[in-house]
């Protein structure tokens, strides 16, 4: 998808639309409202059936946004569409369609991202307060006990892709291989992607409001002993390891020579799941582990109880 590259200064925002009209004007505004910060604002249509696609070219007409008419390919394909099309850009922030962004959004990502060295890959993320369809406050997200690390990306996302920001070192490493086929979602791939190889900060003060509906790709709960009951029911209904193990073992592929020794060992423990001893070997494993202790004996317990293939 040919996009024009942001002007010195800009900091590329990536957003892919679905069927979002209702609440795409209040989240476009809050992002041309950041504060201190010249917004280059690139927007993949995914293919949507209703008013989104008129919105976007009005604001186009404004000279507002970029905007890109795509077919449907998911919300993990277009992000990695849009990825390719912000090659250029120093600082890229991701955006969903339906949330409200805060006035120093921005300023607090790139702030963030700006101590670290440049030639380090780089990802911040941050919490979210919650919100319901009408815009009323439902709670905050879950505030993980854990520093991030490519052991909890391995088994666990908890970088939620409307909060990420990347620098160009952090884009170019996610550039250097082909998408991967396997990856959950985009999100997930840039956590365990940059966590391998550079540095992930998690931000504990909330820099959105994250609108909970109906229509939402991806939920998100607010209680957190609701939140691991529901995990644990899933997994034990339906075994998320298969998905794990195929997104290590796609990991493994494009990325798996360049691992230094810890991140190798953890990977090759992990995917040693797919036998018997190696099952019973990652019991004992403290490195790949979820940041909540009941979440973390779940994913054991799922490990013993249900096949990998």
């Amino acid at each position: 998808m040919p996009i024009v590259p942001p002007r010195p200064g800009e900091i590329s925002v990536l957003m892919s639309t679905y069927n979002g009209a209702p609440y795409l004007e209040p989240q476009l505004a809050s992002i041309y409202a950041q504060a201190g910060a010249k917004v280059h604002l690139i927007v993949r249509d995914d293919g949507s059936t209703d008013a989104t696609a008129a919105i976007l070219k009005t604001h186009t007409d404004r000279g507002l946004l970029h905007a890109d008419f795509g077919s449907n390919v998911g919300p993990r394909d277009s992000f990695f569409q849009l990825i390719d099309a912000a090659s250029e850009a120093e600082y890229v922030l991701f955006a969903d369609q339906d949330d409200v962004w805060y006035p120093d959004k921005s300023r607090r990502a790139i702030d963030a991202l700006a101590s670290i060295p440049a030639t380090e890959p780089a990802l911040y993320c941050a919490r979210v307060d919650v919100i319901n369809a009408a815009g009323l406050p439902l709670g905050k997200s879950p505030l993980w006990p854990r520093p991030p690390s490519f052991g909890n990306a391995l088994v666990e996302n908890i970088a939620m892709g409307c909060t990420i920001a990347l620098n160009q070192s952090a884009i170019a490493l996610l550039r250097s291989r082909p998408w991967p086929k396997a990856a959950i979602m985009h999100d997930w791939w840039m956590y365990l992607t940059v966590a391998a190889f550079g540095r992930v900060i998690y931000d504990a003060t909330p820099a959105l409001a994250y609108r909970v509906h109906g229509k939402n790709t991806v939920g998100l709960p607010t209680d957190h002993w609701q939140w691991a009951a529901a995990k644990i029911q899933r997994q034990i209904k339906g075994s998320s390891l298969p998905r794990l193990l195929a997104q290590a073992t796609d990991f493994d592929r494009l990325f798996g020579e360049e691992l230094s020794r810890p991140e190798r060992l953890q990977l090759d423990g992990f995917l040693a799941l797919q036998t018997v001893s190696g099952r019973m070997r990652f019991l004992s494993d403290s490195d790949v582990r979820r940041q909540f202790p009941m979440d973390n004996v779940a994913l054991k317990v799922m490990t013993v109880v249900n096949r990998t293939r």
